[in-house]
């Protein structure tokens, strides 16, 4: 007998502007130093990287692997500085959650 995996639905689209739309759960399992990707201000980010480069060292980022780091990362940069991250580590855009009309 043959086990079948998770669905294979994908967790990442693409909009009407070809920009790709990451979804929380798709977020969510990149949770480690080794694939690690947060959410800063509705972008996605795969910093993976940059952990070892980051200024306040892995504690100050460890609570947001796999997580929106928008709080944490407001109270300590300037919203200019996401800038300062490799272009390669943008990844898309957070798929924002559907609301019932």
């Amino acid at each position: 007998m043959v086990k079948q995996g998770p669905s294979t639905t994908s967790k990442i689209v693409s909009n009407a502007y070809g920009q790709r739309v990451i979804s929380r759960s798709e977020i969510a399992k990149h949770n480690t130093v080794d694939d690690c990707w947060v959410v800063v201000h509705g972008k996605v980010y795969d910093i993976s990287s940059f952990i070892q480069f980051h200024g306040g060292g892995i504690e100050a980022i460890l609570p947001y692997f796999g997580s929106n780091a928008t709080h944490g990362f407001s109270q300590n940069h300037q919203p200019s500085k996401v800038r300062e991250l490799p272009p390669q580590c943008y990844l898309g855009e957070l798929r924002l959650a559907r609301t019932r009309a």
